[in-house]
Parts: structure tokens; C-alpha cells; sequence
């Protein structure tokens, strides 16, 4: 009798051993699965933002001599792929004049990387600050972006 209580504690353990193990594999497996989908998404992701152009606009002041000051408008494509038809548009009329010296270089296309410096007029008149739309297209489509200058 004592065999046989000896004998069935074996095999139940034996059980409980053989079903932990096939659960840590169930476990291990899902888990493997899970990290496989989000290196996946991840590795999408990588690739969409190397198709992206990111086109940013900023206003440079270059010193020219001891009281004389030139403006330019900086665009710079900072993604990693091609800006195609960059162009700016200013929702303000007053704003409109700071492109005035520049405006037949636009559209431009811009390579990763690439900056482009366009002559800008700023005079006592100009605002403070001054909104600017950026817009380009790249493998995604048409993009846009609005940011806000400061002109002082």
C-alpha cells in the first residue's frame, strides 16, 4: 500500500513537472510572437520615416558690415528623403513682405539635409512675429507644416 501511495505521488508529480514545462513553452512562444510583431512594427515604422521629407523654416540675421544687417528666410529639409515643390505662404498680408526679394526662387526641391537660404525683407513695419506655412510633397504626399517666426 505504501508503493502505491509512493508510486501515485510520483506520477503526479510527474504530471505537474510535464504540465509546468508546456506552459513555460505556451508562455515563451507567445511571448516570442509578441516581441516578433513589434520589432515588425518597428521596422515599418524605420522605413516610413526614412520616406518622410521634414522641411523646417527659420529666419537667419547675418551681420554685413557695422550697421548693416541682411535677413534670410532658411529652409532645411531635416528628414531623410527628398522635399519636392517647396514653397511658403504667409496668412498675413503684412508677412507677405518679408518673401518679396525671394519670392521667384520658389518652388524648390530639397535634398535631405539641404538648407536654402531665401533674402528676406524685415522693416519697422514687420510683426513681431510673423506665422509661415512651409509646404512640399515626398513619397507620402503632400506635407505641411506652420511655424511662427520671431522677427527680432
Amino acid at each position: 500500500m505504501v508503493a502505491d501511495s509512493t508510486a501515485a505521488v510520483a506520477w503526479a508529480a510527474l504530471i505537474v513537472s510535464v504540465l509546468t514545462f508546456l506552459l513555460g513553452l505556451l508562455a515563451y512562444f507567445t511571448t516570442d510572437r509578441r516581441v516578433g510583431k513589434i520589432e515588425e512594427e518597428r521596422r515599418a515604422e524605420e522605413v516610413e520615416a526614412r520616406a518622410a521629407a521634414i522641411v523646417t523654416v527659420s529666419l537667419e540675421k547675418e551681420q554685413r558690415a557695422a550697421t548693416s544687417v541682411a535677413y534670410f528666410l532658411v529652409l532645411e529639409n531635416v528628414g531623410h528623403a527628398q522635399a519636392r515643390g517647396v514653397t511658403l505662404e504667409f496668412p498675413s498680408e503684412e508677412s507677405d513682405l518679408l518673401l518679396r526679394t525671394g519670392e521667384h526662387l520658389l518652388p524648390l526641391d530639397l535634398a535631405p539635409g539641404q538648407r536654402f537660404r531665401i533674402p528676406a525683407l524685415i522693416h519697422s513695419g514687420t510683426p513681431l512675429a510673423v506665422k509661415v506655412e512651409v509646404r512640399w510633397a515626398d513619397s507620402r504626399g503632400p506635407r505641411a507644416a506652420t511655424i511662427t517666426l520671431a522677427t527680432v
